[in-house]
């Protein structure tokens, strides 16, 4: 039984999840957390032979809302970049960058996002007072581990969800 639920975690990570992970940092681009479908998922299906760092996509969108305060673009709620492979969807909360990375075509349920993190903060509002004090998140395996437990079921609902859809056109 245990060789099959390696072998299935195996199979698992090389398939892209839908919902592959997510990023949480402050407003300046500095990431506090990463949620993620399976251990690795943002760096297995976002690097490239580069080896890039995936906790400078938060800087990168930083960047781009500052920047945008250049231009026109008032109050930014969020941002969404589509390439042939990957979506990456990104809400701007509080003081807060969460930028979600997930497979082409998955739509990403904006109400139950800011949702989630609207309740997230506020049950941990006492770390994050702490981290926007003193510069350091305390409890951050803690946090990862709620957040992943969260992104894992977003990707078992897209599943069942996709599943039932397609057993609705047999």
């Amino acid at each position: 039984m245990e060789a099959i639920s390696k072998s299935n975690a195996r199979l698992e990570k090389t398939q892209v999840p839908q919902i592959i992970g997510c990023l949480v940092a402050d407003k300046d681009g500095k990431t506090l957390l990463k949620f993620e479908a399976f251990e690795g998922a943002l760096n297995r299906h976002l690097q490239n032979e580069n080896h890039s760092d995936v906790e400078l996509i938060p800087m990168f969108v930083s960047a781009m809302v500052k920047m945008s305060s250049h231009f026109n673009f008032q109050e930014l709620v969020s941002l969404d970049v589509k390439s042939a492979n990957l979506t990456m969807t990104v809400f701007f909360l509080k003081q807060y960058i969460i930028t979600f990375l997930s497979k082409v075509g998955v739509k990403v349920n904006n109400m139950e996002v800011r949702e989630f993190f609207t309740q997230f903060f506020q049950r941990h509002n006492d770390v994050f007072t702490k981290y926007f004090q003193r510069g350091i998140i305390f409890e951050e395996k803690t946090l990862n581990r709620e957040g992943n437990h969260w992104v894992k079921a977003l990707n078992d609902a897209s599943t069942s969800s996709r599943s039932a859809r397609e057993m609705s056109y047999l």
